[in-house]
């Protein structure tokens, strides 16, 4: 298992690279979004920060910004926010990221047509995942609450996009109801396509990102289930505490779960 933290994108990168580092860090989970992360940005900066990760020893997992409109019912809006995910893609690949994240699209709130919003975003991770396999990275999702996407749609998904990995995003799956059995469910039907996972605590109302063993997510359960589930690769925290001292206790309390967490 590897963990990782992802960059604060109001903050420069090269600054962000420095800081995940100096907690001990093995990767950075670089978002790429405004206002200090953009995928221009990140092209203008490459060098640098090429130079910042080589130096800092530390790898990448590709992020993306999770508001983007991949389902926009209007089509030159949905293209623009495609464009702009296949940019910070292939900058991403270029830092080294052998995995993207990709998010629900968060318009279903907005649509009517369930059937359409899903046609839609269907259309869209199958044009992005051969982009993504073309740049030779995965291309990987994860879900939010269940009006974003249920188990039920994101099998249709995954299944119309041969080679796309899943991401648990265990904070949101402590949101399905009834709370906390998301967990279990959503690594037991996705553990063929599970390669990342996200971790962060929370309520089981609301996705806080608090820190781990500040709320209410059973972790030794939830860690026992991913051992069974032969997961053993990239985890980010994704702690977002303006106080550092929260993620780096974060670090230390998860890796103590994982080493007492059980896979029988």
């Amino acid at each position: 298992m590897k963990l990782g933290a992802m960059n604060n994108p109001s903050s420069p990168v090269a600054r962000e690279i420095a800081r995940i580092a100096g907690l001990g860090f093995g990767f950075m989970d670089l978002t790429s979004e405004p206002p200090n992360a953009s995928s221009e940005l990140l092209k203008k900066k490459s060098a640098e920060i090429r130079d910042a990760l080589s130096s800092h020893n530390l790898g990448v997992v590709g992020h993306t910004a999770w508001y983007h409109e991949f389902a926009n019912p209007y089509e030159s809006v949905r293209r623009a926010h495609i464009a702009e995910f296949k940019a910070s893609a292939e900058i991403l690949a270029g830092f080294g990221a052998e995995k993207v994240g990709i998010h629900p699209d968060n318009m279903a709130f907005a649509h009517k047509n369930r059937g359409q919003y899903l046609a839609r975003f269907t259309e869209a991770c199958v044009e992005l995942n051969r982009f993504c396999k073309d740049l030779g990275v995965m291309l990987t999702t994860e879900t939010y609450e269940e009006r974003f996407l249920d188990a039920r749609e994101l099998r249709a998904i995954l299944d119309s996009a041969p080679g796309m990995g899943f991401t648990l995003d265990i904070g949101h799956a402590n949101l399905i109801r009834p709370e906390g059995a998301g967990i279990e469910l959503l690594i037991k039907e996705f553990k063929a396509e599970l390669c990342h996972a996200h971790a962060s605590d929370n309520d089981g109302k609301s996705d806080l990102h608090l820190p781990i063993g500040a709320g209410k997510i059973d972790w030794a359960k939830a860690l026992s289930a991913l051992k069974r589930a032969g997961y053993d690769s990239t985890i980010t925290l994704e702690v977002f505490s303006p106080d550092q001292d929260y993620l780096a206790i974060s670090k230390k309390k998860f890796e103590a779960l994982w080493s007492r967490a059980s896979a029988e």
